[in-house]
C-alpha cells in the first residue's frame, strides 16, 4: 500500500491539480456507467430521444432511439420514438410497424394502440382498426384519445350523431385536445358548416396558440364556398406569423389556385423582402415564374439572383440544373465547375461533382465518370449519390456483387432511397438470386406503393417462376392504386390467360375499353384474348373496332392480319390492307404487311415490288429490308448484299449489322461476321446474344490464345446464365484455353439443360475427352455422331475421336 501510494504521489508530482480534477472527474463518470444496468441505459437513450424528438431533431431522435433497440431490441419506447418520427416524415407504413412491434412488446400501450387503430381508421381498415379499439377500451374505456378513435370509426360507419357524442365527451375530458374540435367541426359541417365555424371560433378565442385552429377555420371556409374569407385568413395568418413563411406560401398556393397570378408574385417578393438571404424563397419563385412565364424567363431570374448573389451556391447548382434540363448542357459543365473550384470538398462541390459524373456516365465517357465517383469517394466513402451511380456503373458491367455492395451502402445511410432500392432489386434479379430480389421489390413497394415499374419488375419474377396466384395479386393491389395504367393492365391479362380464366381477362379488357381515350387499347387486348381461345370472328371483330378507334396503330393492324390469314382468309386481309393503303398512302407498315401476306399467296414479284416502294418511299424503313432478306432465304449472297444495303443507308443499325454477322456466319465467312458482331458490341456492349455468337465464333474459328482470351472476356458473364446456350459458349471457350476442370460444369448444365442438341453433347463429349474420362466421352460423342443428326461445326471431329475411342476399346 505503500507503495502505491508513493508511485502516485510521484505520479502528482508531474501534473497539474486541473488535470488531476478532470482524472478524478472521468474515474466517476466511468465508475457510475459501469455502474449502469442495461435498462437504465437504453432508459437514457430513449429519454435523450424524445428531447430531441420536441425539437424537431429527427436524426438525431432517431439514432438515440435505434441505440436503445441495440441494448433492448423489444424497447416499446424506443420503438414509440420512431413512429413518431415516421409521422412527422408521412411514412405510415413504418410508422404502423413501429407502432405493432411497440404494442407486441407492451400490450397495455395505450398511446401505441390508438395511434395504430387510427392509421387504420384512416386508411379504411376498419377490422383492424376495431380491434385496437377493443383492446383500448379494455385498458381505459373513457381516455379521450380511446373516445376519438371511436368517434372516427362510428362517423366511418355513417353514426354522425354517436360520434359527435363521443367527440364531446372527449372535450370535456381533454378541453385543449385541438384533434378532437377537428373532428367534431368536420362532422357537424356535414349538416351545419356555420354551427362548425363558430365552434372553431369561440375555440380560437381561449386558445394562447391558435394557429392550427385558424388553418381548420380555413378549411370550413373553403367547404362552405366563402373564397374572399379564406384569402382574407390566409393574408391574415402571414401576417400576424411573418417569421414563419409556410403560411406565406399556403397563401401563395391558394392564390395560384384561385388564378391570382400577380398576387402570387407579389407574396413571394414579399417573402424575398423579409428574408433577403433565403434561397428557398428565391428558388419557390424561380419555380413559379418558370411555370408561368416559361423556362427563360425563370432561368433569367434566376440569374439576376445569381448577380446579386455570386456566392449563393445553391442557386448556382439550381441554375446548372436548368440548364441541364433544357439541354444546355456546356453551360451546366461550366456551372457545376465553377461550384466545385469554388468550394473545395464542402457538401455542395460534392453534389456538384456527383452531377458531373453522371453527365460524363450518360455521354459514355465512362473512364472520366468513373475517376470522378472515386474523387468523391476519396473525401467521403460514404457518398449516397457516389455510390448510387457507382452501382449503376458496375451494374452495367455485369460486376453485381460490387453494384450490390454499393447500393447497400446507401441504402444503410438513406434506407428510403427508391432509385438505390429498386437497382438493388434489379441487380439480384440480374444475378438470378430471385428470393432476394423478392425481397428488395417488396421493400421498393413499401417505399412506394404506387411504383408500376416495381411492381412489373416483380411480376415477370414470378411468371418466370409459374407463381401466377402471387402475380395475380400484386397487380389487382396495383391496378386498384393505378387504375389508368395499361402496362398493369396488359400484365394482368397475360396472367389471367395463363390461368386460363379468359372471361375475367375479357372483363379487365373491357375496363380497360372504358377508360377515356383507351377504347383502341382495350379492344386490341379483346381481340388478343380471343384469338387464344381461336375465336377467329370475335378475334377479327375486336381488332376492326380497335382499328376504327386508332386507324393507324400497328399492333391491332398485325394482330388483325395474322388471325385472317390464320382462318383462311387471305384475299380479307389483302382486301383490306390495299384499301388501308390506299387511304393511307404514307402507311409504310400497312404496305409491308400487304407484301408478306402476298408472299403467303405466292405472288413473290408482286411482294418485292410493294417492298421496294416502301424503300423507294424511306431508305431507312427498316421491315423493307428484312422483308426483302426474307424473299431470298434459299441465297445468303443475296441477304447479305440486302443487309449491307440497309447499312449504307441506316450506318447506326444495330438489327441490321446483327443480321449481316449471323448472314456471314450461315455463309461461312467467319472473319467477316466477327467484324460485324464488333461493330454491334461497339455500340451496345449489354447484347448477350451478340456477345455469345462472337465468343463462339472466335472458339470455334480462331486457334491463337489471344483470340481465346478475348472470347472469354465476352463469355465470362455467363456463369450464373440459364441459358444452356450461353452456358456451353462459356465452358467450350473455356475448353480451349485448355482449363478443362473449370469447362466441365458449364458444360455439364448446358447438357442437362439441354440434352437434345447435338453441338453440347459433342462439347463435353470433348472435354471429358481431354481430361482422360473415355468413357464418357464415347457417352456422349456416340450422342453427337448418331445416325441422322444434323451437321454442325465439328461434327467430323466428334467422329474422328469416336473412331479413336472405338479402336481404343
Amino acid at each position: 500500500m505503500v507503495t502505491k501510494m508513493a508511485d502516485m504521489s510521484s505520479f502528482c508530482r508531474g501534473v497539474s491539480l486541473r488535470q488531476i480534477t478532470a482524472l478524478l472527474l472521468l474515474s466517476t463518470a466511468l465508475f457510475i456507467s459501469g455502474c449502469e444496468s442495461p435498462e437504465e441505459r437504453a432508459r437514457g437513450y430513449v429519454a435523450r430521444a424524445e428531447q430531441l424528438l420536441e425539437e424537431d431533431n429527427f436524426v438525431k431522435a432517431e439514432l438515440e432511439a435505434k441505440n436503445a433497440l441495440q441494448i433492448e431490441p423489444k424497447n416499446a419506447d424506443a420503438r414509440f420514438v420512431l413512429a413518431e418520427i415516421a409521422e412527422a416524415r408521412s411514412d405510415f407504413p413504418e410508422m404502423a410497424s413501429n407502432l405493432r412491434s411497440a404494442i407486441e412488446a407492451r400490450p397495455d400501450f395505450l398511446d401505441a394502440r390508438i395511434k395504430l387503430g387510427t392509421i387504420y381508421a384512416l386508411g379504411g381498415l376498419t377490422e383492424e382498426a376495431k380491434a385496437e379499439l377493443d383492446a383500448s377500451e379494455k385498458l381505459e374505456p373513457n381516455n379521450a384519445g380511446v373516445r376519438m378513435l371511436r368517434a372516427r370509426l362510428l362517423a366511418a360507419s355513417g353514426d354522425l350523431e354517436a360520434a359527435a357524442v363521443e367527440l364531446q365527451v372527449a372535450l370535456e375530458t381533454d378541453p385543449e385536445s385541438k384533434e378532437a374540435l377537428g373532428l367534431l367541426a368536420n362532422i357537424t359541417a356535414a349538416t351545419d358548416v356555420d354551427k362548425a365555424i363558430a365552434m372553431v371560433e369561440g375555440a380560437i378565442a381561449k386558445a394562447d396558440d391558435a394557429r392550427i385552429l385558424r388553418l381548420l377555420k380555413v378549411q370550413l371556409l373553403q367547404r362552405k364556398g366563402s373564397l374572399d374569407e379564406v384569402e382574407a385568413e390566409l393574408r391574415s395568418l402571414a401576417s400576424d406569423y411573418s417569421t414563419d413563411v409556410s403560411y406565406s406560401y399556403q397563401l401563395a398556393r391558394y392564390l395560384a389556385a384561385a388564378g391570382k397570378i400577380d398576387d402570387v408574385e407579389e407574396v413571394l417578393r414579399d417573402v424575398i423582402e423579409r428574408q433577403p438571404d433565403s434561397t428557398e424563397a428565391k428558388l419557390a419563385l424561380v419555380q413559379f415564374i418558370g411555370q408561368t412565364a416559361g423556362k427563360e424567363a425563370g432561368e433569367a431570374l434566376l440569374q439576376e439572383f445569381m448577380l446579386q448573389s455570386p456566392d449563393d451556391h445553391e442557386l448556382r447548382i439550381v441554375l446548372a440544373r436548368q440548364y441541364q434540363l433544357t439541354g444546355q448542357q456546356d453551360k451546366a459543365v461550366a456551372e457545376y465547375q465553377a461550384i466545385v473550384a469554388a468550394t473545395g470538398n464542402e457538401d455542395i462541390a460534392l453534389r456538384a461533382k456527383g452531377r458531373l459524373a453522371a453527365i460524363d456516365l450518360a455521354a459514355g465517357n465512362l473512364d472520366v465518370g468513373e475517376a470522378i465517383i472515386e474523387e468523391i469517394l476519396a473525401v467521403d466513402s460514404m457518398n449516397s449519390e457516389a455510390l448510387l451511380l457507382r452501382g449503376a456503373l458496375n451494374f452495367d458491367r455485369d460486376k453485381l456483387k460490387d453494384a450490390v455492395s454499393d447500393l447497400r451502402s446507401v441504402l444503410r445511410r438513406e434506407e428510403n432511397n427508391q432509385r438505390a432500392q429498386l437497382l438493388l432489386a434489379r441487380a439480384h434479379t440480374k444475378a438470378e438470386d430471385f428470393l432476394l430480389a423478392k425481397d428488395a421489390y417488396a421493400r421498393a413497394l413499401q417505399m412506394n406503393a404506387e411504383n408500376s415499374m416495381a411492381v412489373l419488375e416483380l411480376v415477370r419474377i414470378f411468371i418466370n417462376e409459374g407463381e401466377f396466384n402471387e402475380a395475380e395479386g400484386l397487380l389487382v393491389e396495383q391496378l386498384a392504386v393505378a387504375p389508368a395504367d395499361i402496362r398493369l393492365s396488359r400484365a394482368y391479362i397475360a396472367v389471367l390467360i395463363e390461368l386460363k380464366r379468359f372471361d375475367d381477362a375479357l372483363d379487365e379488357a373491357r375496363r380497360v375499353a372504358e377508360l377515356p381515350e383507351q377504347i383502341a387499347v382495350g379492344e386490341y387486348l379483346a381481340g388478343g384474348i380471343y384469338q387464344v381461345r381461336e375465336r377467329y370472328d370475335d378475334a377479327v371483330s375486336a381488332f376492326r373496332r380497335s382499328l376504327a378507334a386508332k386507324p393507324l396503330a400497328r399492333e391491332p393492324l398485325q394482330a388483325l392480319v395474322a388471325t385472317l390469314m390464320r382462318s383462311d382468309r387471305a384475299n380479307e386481309a389483302r382486301s383490306y390492307l390495299e384499301n388501308m393503303s390506299s387511304e393511307y398512302p404514307d402507311n409504310l407498315y400497312a404496305k409491308t404487311l400487304l407484301g408478306q401476306v402476298l408472299v403467303g399467296s405466292g405472288e413473290t414479284l408482286e411482294a418485292r415490288e410493294i417492298f421496294e416502294s416502301t424503300l423507294s418511299e424511306d431508305e431507312g424503313w427498316l421491315p423493307g429490308y428484312t422483308a426483302l432478306a426474307g424473299l431470298n432465304s434459299a441465297d445468303v449472297g443475296a441477304q447479305i448484299d440486302i443487309y449491307k444495303r440497309g447499312l449504307e443507308a441506316m450506318p447506326a443499325s444495330q438489327e441490321l449489322a446483327l443480321l449481316l454477322g449471323t448472314a456471314y456466319e450461315r455463309n461461312g465467312e467467319y472473319d467477316a461476321a466477327i467484324a460485324a458482331y464488333e461493330r454491334v458490341l461497339a455500340a451496345d456492349a449489354g447484347l448477350e446474344a451478340v456477345a455469345n455468337n462472337l465468343a463462339a465464333l472466335l472458339a470455334d474459328h480462331r486457334s491463337d490464345e489471344a483470340s481465346f482470351e478475348r472470347a472469354l472476356r465476352f463469355a465470362e458473364g455467363f456463369d450464373k446464365s440459364r441459358n444452356p446456350a450461353f452456358l456451353d459458349t462459356l465452358g467450350w471457350v473455356h475448353y480451349r484455353l485448355g482449363d478443362y476442370d473449370v469447362a466441365q460444369p458449364f458444360l455439364e448444365k448446358a447438357v442437362d439443360a439441354a440434352p437434345g442438341v447435338p453441338v453440347l453433347r459433342y462439347h463435353l463429349g470433348m472435354n471429358y475427352f481431354a481430361q482422360g474420362r473415355p468413357e464418357l466421352a464415347r457417352e456422349h460423342l456416340q450422342v453427337a455422331t448418331a445416325e441422322g443428326v444434323a451437321d454442325f461445326f465439328g461434327k467430323e471431329d466428334a467422329s474422328r475421336i469416336m473412331r479413336e475411342l472405338g479402336s481404343a476399346h
